[in-house]
């Protein structure tokens, strides 16, 4: 069962941001987050990881030691993506 936004305490980062993982009706696969304004960047960060893991557990990608950078560098362009989108130029 998974834990919903409105189970956490209002001023505990956890309820800032989720992330998921979906199946739509034609077999793909959807990755998102659900980051409220208020986030902090380990919100950000915590989210990215785990969109990260979902991508590597769905595409069968090893997340043993071997493959540490790999996760290492999706986890740094989604975060780098999600700042774009948060904090975009002016």
């Amino acid at each position: 069962m998974t834990q919903g936004l409105k189970d956490f305490a209002p001023d505990e980062q956890s309820c800032f941001a989720s992330a998921h993982m979906d199946t739509a009706e034609h077999g793909g696969t959807f990755f998102s987050m659900v980051i409220k304004p208020a986030a902090s960047r380990a919100a950000w960060a915590h989210g990215c990881v785990r969109i990260a893991d979902f991508f590597m557990d769905r595409f069968r990608i090893p997340t043993d030691r071997s493959n540490t950078e790999v996760r290492a560098y999706l986890v740094q362009h989604l975060f780098s993506c999600l700042q774009d989108l948060m904090e975009p130029s002016a």
